[in-house]
């Protein structure tokens, strides 16, 4: 619901509250990967219509069309978003204007594994119910002042905003139930009530974390005969997250604009409605990291002492108290053109921008003396670190056109652009790279873009009497060689990796095409990426050729003493993954994103009613998508988290085709 009213001349007050409620079925994580490497051979079902529990080769797999079937993992989310403000006029000149948001969010989570599925069945059944409540809420309050005087124009902005955020968590699980019939609903009669490591539910536990921004704001808008623009601003932002000393950061700017439409030169050439040029340099800070990263930060263990389970507590992290923002300067050169009374207008941009202090999650070294322990492994852990910096330029251009006016209506908006990004350095002690996990391709290296790939290059297969380069266990004819870089006459990682390529695009796009005819519009949007690259982990799995898992319908044309002339390795009993260039493949796409058709009523139907406006219409997302890419989707990336790790799929779960209908209502 949106509201404006004018209380009287001097005082105006907005209001846009919106409030929703969704509840879905999540996919068990990890469902496709799952799914695909389930083998041919097992079935399903069994023969009485029950479903068939578990994979009965080496390497005991559950029957994930049961897991996915009969397990509950269902989420529900109550959310309300809105806003407040009152703009009231102190002078002529002068504005004050108070704002006060709240994001309220509510979310409960029901999950249950029936002992009738291979995941909860050696635990006769697992529940979990857990919640998470968060309270976003923001105030800004703002003094405007504007004057016009002679051929000059000034807008002073000076402000204070304060914003902060704070989530509540609570979980509790239990396992053993005698009967699967009360799912979550009733976890006391479970025999456990606390189910520790199982990788399903976890320790009863509460989580709470808070965190705040402050700003001081202030900007100056002074134009000349409507010609010749300057803008400056300056904003001090302090971030709780941040190490004490150095949560405090400003950020300046400046833009200058010059109207050359508005001179005499240019007002008689009728092809050019409009032509501004601009310029302008800044700073602006990145504080996106989880709360307390600058403290030293204890996990909950259990210890085992006089055969008796004890709680008890050790770091995680160490103490960072150097922790601060991470800065980014940008310069930029556009403009903006409109041709034939603005029927063509043109945005153009031209950027350059050097990042410096980096936020990164690197591992802690295994001399730290940290662990996390946790139901399948023990791990050194890992903490967010001001790390080196990176630099990106390119250009972006926007090109809206009306192509047919009056009854029919035809508009384009057409826009394109260029990134080129670059590791400048990774701080000192002579690092220009750094691996996050060895099981994946991902590097980031000095030198490189962000989302780069390191790995072998292949070079054929082994063939009797031929030579025998590779890493892998495999060395007898029909295992797979790898380019031997430095010449050594072998393959080894420090000496054989290179870049396979990575996962930023040369260039993106996307092209939106409205209509209107009497009451009925549509909306077409179509957008596409080229030249970013996709590592397929999934497909080097698939590609083992191990015979306990399924395998891709590549492995069918496999090298055999009778089939030599293939780049198919040979089947093995026991391979590891190598990552090589054979699973980087080529991400670009075109989607069609969004097609949206609506009809908006006749004012002549509506004419006796209070209603002013009423339109209903449809909505659809991802309906079709053109690719070269083996994979699912070539948007999709296993981390979406982190760019380091971006383009590595892994099994990742596509992006969902939606179709949505509505009714929108003006009073």
């Amino acid at each position: 619901m949106n509201v404006e009213h004018d209380y009287n001349d001097k005082l105006k007050i907005s209001s846009y509250i919106t409030g929703s409620r969704t509840t879905a079925q999540i996919a068990p994580q990890g469902v496709v990967p799952a799914i695909l490497l389930m083998t041919p051979t097992t079935p399903v079902y069994n023969a009485d219509g029950s479903f068939f529990v578990k994979n009965v080769f080496e390497g005991t797999y559950g029957n994930p069309i049961n897991t996915l079937y009969n397990q509950t993992n269902r989420t529900t989310t109550s959310r309300i978003l809105g806003n407040i403000s009152g703009d009231y006029k102190i002078t002529e000149n002068l504005t004050a204007r108070v704002l006060a948001g709240v994001d309220i969010i509510d979310n409960k989570q029901n999950r249950y594994l029936p002992a009738t599925v291979y995941e909860g069945s050696g635990y006769s059944g697992l529940g979990e119910v857990g919640t998470l409540n968060s309270f976003n809420w923001l105030n800004e309050n703002t003094l405007t002042y504007n004057k016009k005087f002679g051929k000059h124009s000034l807008n002073v902005l000076a402000g204070f905003t304060q914003q902060q955020f704070k989530a509540e968590g609570a979980i509790t699980g239990s396992s053993g139930f005698v009967s699967d019939y009360d799912t979550f609903n009733n976890l006391g009669s479970g025999s456990v009530t606390s189910v520790s490591g199982s990788g399903f539910a976890i320790a009863p536990a509460t989580t709470s974390n808070v965190w705040a921004l402050k700003s001081y704001l202030g900007r100056i808008n002074y134009g000349f005969n409507s010609k010749y623009l300057l803008t400056l601003t300056l904003r001090a932002d302090g971030s709780s997250k941040f190490a004490p000393g150095h949560q405090w950061a400003s950020f300046p700017s400046a833009a200058v604009a010059w109207n050359a439409s508005s001179e005499d030169f240019l007002k008689n050439v009728t092809a050019i409605s409009q032509l501004k040029l601009r310029f302008s340099a800044g700073q602006t800070g990145n504080s996106d990291i989880p709360a307390y990263q600058s403290y030293s930060q204890l996990g909950y263990y259990r210890y085992n002492f006089g055969n008796s389970t004890v709680a008890g507590f050790a770091p995680n992290s160490l103490y960072n108290p150097n922790l601060t923002w991470e800065k980014t300067s940008q310069y930029d050169f556009g403009f903006d053109l409109g041709l034939f009374k603005d029927r063509i207008s043109i945005t153009a941009d031209i950027y350059y921008k050097k990042t410096t202090n980096l936020l990164l999650y690197l591992p802690l070294p295994a001399t730290s003396g940290l662990t996390i322990i946790t139901n399948t492994a023990i791990t050194n852990p890992q903490q967010y670190e001001n790390v080196g910096s990176v630099q990106n330029k390119g250009f972006e251009i926007g090109i809206n056109s009306h192509n047919l006016t009056g009854g029919f209506v035809w508009n384009t908006n057409v826009v394109f652009a260029v990134n080129r990004n670059k590791v400048l350095s990774l701080g000192g002690n002579g690092v220009n790279q750094f691996i996050p996990d060895s099981s994946l391709p991902s590097i980031l290296k000095v030198g490189e873009p962000i989302g780069s790939f390191i790995g072998y290059k292949t070079n054929g297969l082994i063939q009797a009497g031929g030579p025998v380069l590779t890493p892998a266990a495999n060395t007898q004819p029909g295992g797979q060689n790898y380019v031997d870089i430095n010449g050594d006459g072998k393959i080894t990682q420090a000496a054989d990796r290179v870049i396979l390529g990575n996962s930023q695009p040369k260039f993106t796009g996307g092209i939106t095409n409205t209509f209107s005819f009497k009451g009925v519009d549509l909306s077409v949007f179509v957008q596409g990426s080229y030249g970013n690259k996709i590592y397929d982990q999934q497909r080097n799995t698939l590609e083992l050729g191990t015979g306990y898992t399924n395998a891709t319908t590549t492995l069918l044309n496999r090298w055999t003493p009778t089939n030599t002339a293939t780049d198919v390795h040979s089947a093995y009993q026991d391979p590891a993954p190598t990552i090589s260039d054979r699973f980087v493949e080529n991400g670009s796409y075109l989607r069609l994103k969004s097609l949206s058709l609506g009809y908006t009523f006749p004012q002549s139907v509506l004419s006796k009613s209070p209603i002013k406006k009423v339109r209903i219409y449809a909505n659809a997302q991802n309906l079709a998508t053109w690719t070269k890419y083996t994979g699912y989707d070539p948007e999709v990336s296993s981390n979406e988290q982190s760019a380091i790790t971006s383009g590595v799929d892994n099994g990742a779960y596509p992006n969902n085709k939606s179709f949505i209908v509505g009714i929108g209502i003006t009073l």
